[in-house]
């Protein structure tokens, strides 16, 4: 895949704590949703938390590990596939870079 010009991957690494957090702490809600419903059976609890933290780990994982320029245009697209990003993140970026995103997060809708 074709590297996304320095100004976006710039743009990418200002925006990547802010949105890995958004990532994190929507997994914390669910897990703390999960808590609070007070199941009397926790080995159910246990497990459903346990889904949550595969699930989200694995949008984490797409969107996160491993990035670098030659990627960024797909970790992105997972951000905006997983709704990590929106309007607001993507008008940071060049308008070839914002749209392979958006091709990118669609493509994989599909999938």
């Amino acid at each position: 895949m074709k590297e996304i010009p320095e100004a976006d991957w710039q743009a990418l690494r200002k925006m990547k704590p802010k949105v890995l957090n958004t990532a994190c702490q929507r997994a914390l809600d669910k897990i703390d949703r999960i808590i609070k419903t007070k199941n009397p059976n926790a080995h159910q609890s246990f497990l459903d938390v346990w889904d949550v933290i595969q699930d989200e780990n694995g949008i984490i994982g797409q969107s996160f590990d491993d990035m670098r320029r030659s990627n960024a245009t797909l970790k992105m697209g997972a951000m905006l596939r997983f709704g990590l990003i929106g309007q607001e993140e993507l008008e940071t970026l060049t308008e070839e870079t914002r749209e392979r995103v958006k091709v990118v997060a669609g493509a994989n809708k599909a999938l």
